[in-house]
């Protein structure tokens, strides 16, 4: 079985309305799901995973107390753990990242079909390839250090070979350090080094190949956490109000522009069709 990994670690409104979307895919029955519960995490969480028909629900929190290297430890100790675990794919998907219904039989095939490190199912926002607008296709990037941790499945060799060396405490304890020392030639310089940063440096230092659906499968929900607030009362509403209220507002985009109170991050969260459907699986350059 494959693994799928979710880390999360306060938002138990986010993680419902991801597990929703999860729990509606073609598949999702097939895989063991590990939640990634980062250090001081909200015990309402367990609460809200029990309630899904998750038959492999396993709980990881890092044994770090001294919360070294923060959310990125949390995601790639999560990643380098599913590997240790799975067969021959591991899906990431974010507590607020929602999925299309055909994520994983979609994302899956390309690692299936290619020889790539990763297949992301969401829109890239460094196009240098057009996409072409057929739910069968996806595109390959090469020589490029394009990534980012919105709905992937990553092949599990991949991981194992070129991520794990990188799950190692002088990486967490000293983040900005260790990728300067270990990555000295990267255009990245001493910018984005946590997770997505690491991604994007060993993916260019190796010249790896990702894959990119075609159409997007995924789409960043959350416009509240990490670096995100919003002008509404929010954290006065219950639950069951949050839940609603996020249903209310991520599948239209001027709504979170309006209640959100920075509209910097706003290009990550534009919606897109989560009802995709796939006949085939192809690379767009050999479409006929």
């Amino acid at each position: 079985m494959s693994v799928v990994v979710i880390p999360a670690f306060s938002r138990c409104d986010f993680l419902e309305v991801c597990l929703d979307h999860i729990c509606k895919a073609d598949e999702f029955e097939k895989h063991k799901y590990l939640f990634c519960l980062d250090y001081g995490y909200n015990p309402e969480l367990i609460k809200i995973i029990n309630k899904y028909p998750i038959t492999a629900a396993l709980l990881k929190v890092p044994n770090n107390h001294l919360k070294d290297g923060k959310q990125s430890h949390n995601v790639i100790n999560g990643l380098v753990t599913a590997a240790g675990h799975s067969d021959d794919k591991v899906y990431y998907i974010e507590d607020d990242c929602l999925i299309a219904k055909d994520f994983f039989t979609f994302t899956g095939g390309v690692i299936e079909k290619e020889d790539v490190y990763c297949c992301i199912a969401s829109m890239s926002d460094r196009q240098t390839i057009e996409p072409v607008n057929d739910e069968n296709c996806y595109y390959i990037k090469e020589n490029d250090n394009d990534y980012r941790g919105i709905g992937v499945c990553f092949s599990t060799a991949k991981i194992n070979e070129y991520l794990k060396p990188h799950d190692d405490m002088r990486y967490y304890r000293n983040i900005k350090g260790y990728c300067l020392r270990y990555f000295p030639d990267s255009e990245l310089k001493g910018q984005w080094t946590e997770q997505d940063g690491l991604q994007r440096r060993i993916i260019e230092k190796n010249k790896l190949r990702v894959a990119f659906s075609s159409v997007p499968r995924c789409f960043h929900a959350g416009f509240y956490g990490y670096h995100r607030s919003v002008k509404v009362a929010y954290d006065t509403l219950s639950h069951e109000d949050k839940v609603r209220f996020i249903y209310d507002h991520v599948f239209d985009l001027e709504k979170v522009r309006e209640i959100s109170n920075n509209n910097e991050w706003i290009h990550d969260s534009i919606p897109v069709n989560l009802n995709t459907s796939h006949t085939k699986i192809i690379n767009q350059n050999e479409k006929k």
